[in-house]
């Protein structure tokens, strides 16, 4: 016997037949994961960036003294 309670609590990706809210969930879901990629990747970028550019500017300075 189900009680409403069990049927509240399933989630939608997880019904036999695939609907489009769950398709929707999921493809939603992969995409806030390709954004913490990203934005990880493009952190990463920023600070190396930021680096070889503090190293460069000091080491332009060290040669023109």
């Amino acid at each position: 016997m189900v009680t409403s309670s069990q049927v509240m609590l399933m989630p939608a990706h997880d019904s036999a037949k695939p609907t489009g809210f769950g398709i929707m969930v999921t493809s939603l879901d992969l995409l806030r994961d390709h954004q913490k990629v990203i934005h990880t990747l493009w952190f990463m970028f920023d600070v190396i960036c930021s680096w070889i550019l503090a190293l460069s500017q000091y080491e332009f300075s060290f040669w023109n003294e």
